[in-house]
């Protein structure tokens, strides 16, 4: 993520400012979950790409694709509470607009409490450049960005901003969900946030077939999966 509309970019192009609260329906897991996604105009008045009918369809079949990525090392629960927290920020505290001119997807934290200043999430879906030059250490396999995951990465910011904290000084954290997501997906993990090399608890090595997931976290999986068996308590010191 780019924290802030400056640096390359002006605000008149970011599209993204004016509200409609738009509601869109997807059952996940048996249960009818409800986006609330932002639109807005430009700063300059035109409504170009903000306005269109396909914006609040494109972020929410995104969400909807995010909801249902199940990561091998059993970690997709956290990226739904994510987005739990998403839907209870306040809908007039944040924006979200696509932009298919936009050379990055970003996040304005705005100015919190501030009518008029909401935080903003300029996302384009169209967008596949490369982040790193190699895919889990092959440099014939540049690591690209993916739509669904460049949005997660950036609603994470949405909902740092909601709780009053600095987006801007959690890149790591975002990246972090952003690997959940990439790792079910079975995309390549990122390993770096620009120059900074990723801590190694931002992601988990994987090949083709498997994923090198924390012992506790594959002993949490397959103690989830197993039948509940009649007068027999799973110890889990075990």
């Amino acid at each position: 993520m780019d924290i802030g509309a400056t640096g390359g970019m002006r605000r008149e192009d970011q599209h993204s400012v004016g509200l409609q609260r738009i509601s869109r329906r997807y059952s996940h897991r048996g249960t009818i979950v409800v986006l609330a996604v932002l639109i807005g105009g430009s700063a300059s008045g035109s409504t170009k790409e903000c306005e269109s009918p396909e914006t609040p369809a494109r972020v929410s079949r995104a969400v909807a694709e995010i909801e249902r990525a199940v990561d091998p090392c059993g970690e997709s629960d956290e990226i739904l509470r994510l987005l739990a927290d998403f839907r209870r920020c306040d809908p007039s505290s944040y924006r979200i607009c696509i932009d298919p001119r936009s050379v990055r997807n970003f996040v304005d934290p705005g100015i919190r409490d501030e009518p008029g200043h909401p935080t903003s999430l300029t996302w384009n879906p169209e967008l596949r450049t490369e982040l790193e030059s190699s895919c889990e250490g092959d440099p014939a396999r540049p690591l690209l960005r993916d739509p669904a995951a460049s949005l997660l990465h950036e609603i994470v910011h949405v909902v740092q901003a909601c709780n009053g904290l600095d987006p801007g000084a959690l890149e790591i954290e975002a990246v972090r969900i952003e690997n959940i997501y990439r790792r079910a997906r079975g995309l390549c993990q990122r390993t770096r946030y620009g120059k900074i090399a990723l801590p190694s608890r931002a992601f988990v090595a994987c090949d083709r077939d498997s994923c090198a997931c924390p012992l506790e976290v594959v002993f949490n999986v397959k103690r989830a999966s197993l039948p509940a068996a009649a007068g027999i308590e799973i110890d889990a010191r075990h």
